[in-house]
């Protein structure tokens, strides 16, 4: 069998593209916040993003924050942010206003790694906005799930980049002894 080793649903290049990148690089890993949270970047920031997130690297953090189906991705490793929606527990109206917020999730983490290549969406979603009231109940439900969704995603990726960029290197047997180990859980 000649299949790339992998960890996860990232190659053994793209785990050394992000130690290479975001290895002891906090500042950069705090500029990626500011422009999902929609904070203002200073001017080294701005520039520190446009030399480094693009091609490979822009499409690592794309796999990170917003997850495609793959279907050739590792066993038990297919997943896309409308999955991770508990909806066992939601009567169905509820459950309603869950996919709804996570639509708009999804489009605001487009919107978002489209500014990371540095160009403007059409579909903008003020993220301070998400936590203003309005008349509409409903509306103003699932802006909170969205903006709550928002803040706790971007911190749990930007803390796995931060660990997996600053993790020690394993050799090829042990990725595949730790692979062989996940995959009978």
């Amino acid at each position: 069998m000649n299949e790339e080793i992998t960890v996860g649903r990232f190659t053994k290049d793209e785990i050394a593209l992000v130690k290479l990148t975001f290895k002891n690089n906090l500042k950069l890993l705090r500029a990626i916040r500011k422009v999902f949270l929609q904070i203002e970047l200073t001017e080294e920031e701005d520039i520190m993003i446009r030399k480094t997130i693009k091609g490979d690297v822009h499409a690592i953090l794309s796999k990170l924050f917003l997850p495609q189906i793959d279907g050739d991705a590792p066993i038990k490793e297919v997943l896309d942010l409308m999955m991770t929606i508990d909806l066992v527990s939601r009567i169905p109206e509820d459950a309603k206003w869950h996919m709804r917020a996570r639509k708009k999730l999804i489009r605001y983490l487009e919107q978002s790694l489209y500014l990371l290549e540095g160009k403007i969406s059409e579909d903008k979603i003020i993220f301070e906005t998400l936590a203003e009231l309005t008349d509409d109940d409903t509306e103003d439900y699932i802006n909170m799930i969205t903006r709550n969704t928002i803040l706790n995603h971007v911190e749990t990726i930007l803390e796995k980049i931060s660990i997996t960029a600053n993790a020690e290197d394993k050799t090829d047997e042990e990725v595949k002894e730790q692979n062989k180990l996940d995959s009978s859980k």
